[in-house]
């Protein structure tokens, strides 16, 4: 499965698998939410290091 979001969270691509209902569809439920959730925060990471590189990458320490 791969997302990709804009900085909003609109999913602007979307590709499930044929086999991505094998687990369930409550496995697929938490799989798409999961990666949702990571595609929105890459976005939003993206968008804020374009706007001001010199904004701390998320997970830095600060040290």
């Amino acid at each position: 499965m791969t997302i990709e979001t804009d900085p909003a969270g609109r999913i602007t691509r979307l590709h499930v698998a044929d086999y991505a209902m094998d687990d369930g569809p409550a496995q697929l439920a938490a799989v798409l939410v999961g990666q949702h959730r990571n595609a929105h925060t890459a976005a939003i990471d993206h968008a804020v290091r374009i706007l001001d590189p010199a904004a701390p990458n998320p997970g830095d320490s600060g040290v």
